[in-house]
């Protein structure tokens, strides 16, 4: 049976048989892949962290976020991805410290992960990764705030494109912005356009257009 090849003495076999469990997805793996988080090769522990996502039993989350401090990139990769796949508020505290990881894999996992957990704790951390230096990860950021912001963060978004000067970022803003709508808004884009760059003027432009 593959969970009994969780314990082989053989760490390629053990990792095969995460590897075939994440495919499965069996409930009654839970319990000995939680044990293969502490093996000690990274490469069982990064599937048997994959297998625990796509089963999503969630006595598994505390084991993931201490999983979350390896220093191995492939096995903190393992983690973001199976607790992004729980949707879970308890995931979320971890996920966010994980959108500032030095691996930009791993910092797009996070940020997508907190975009299909609807995270509106998270959206000042999303706001910061539409800066990040790298464009896939500035992309996720700007998908997963367009899931996750509603009105109630209007003035968090404009706090935010009034102290910015990142273009890109303050584009996604004006665009959420003009989808989110009310509070007269159009009247308060037209202030940011003049001293700004043709993209920014555009966006703010096709929003304004939008609310009206």
């Amino acid at each position: 049976e593959i969970i009994t090849c969780l314990e082989d003495e053989n760490a390629t076999v053990r990792s095969s048989a995460a590897y075939a469990l994440s495919i499965i997805a069996a409930p009654e793996a839970v319990e000995p892949l939680i044990q293969r988080l502490s093996d000690s090769d990274q490469k069982v522990q990064e599937n048997a962290a994959y297998a625990l996502g796509n089963i999503g039993d969630e006595r598994a989350i505390e084991p993931l976020v201490a999983l979350g401090d390896s220093s191995n990139d492939a096995v903190r990769l393992g983690a973001v991805y199976a607790l992004g796949a729980f949707r879970s508020d308890e995931a979320v505290p971890y996920l966010t410290r994980a959108t500032k990881d030095s691996n930009a894999a791993i910092r797009k996992s996070a940020v997508y992960a907190l975009g299909r957990a609807r995270a509106s704790q998270a959206v000042p951390c999303l706001l910061e990764a539409l800066k990040d230096n790298n464009s896939y990860v500035r992309q996720k950021a700007a998908d997963s705030l367009e899931k996750v912001v509603t009105r109630s963060e209007i003035d968090m978004l404009l706090a935010f494109l009034r102290s910015e000067s990142d273009e890109y970022a303050l584009s996604v803003i004006v665009y959420l912005l003009g989808e989110i709508g009310g509070k007269n808004l159009a009247s308060v884009l037209k202030m940011f356009g003049d001293s700004r760059g043709d993209e920014l003027k555009n966006a703010i432009q096709a929003a304004i257009e939008k609310l009206q």
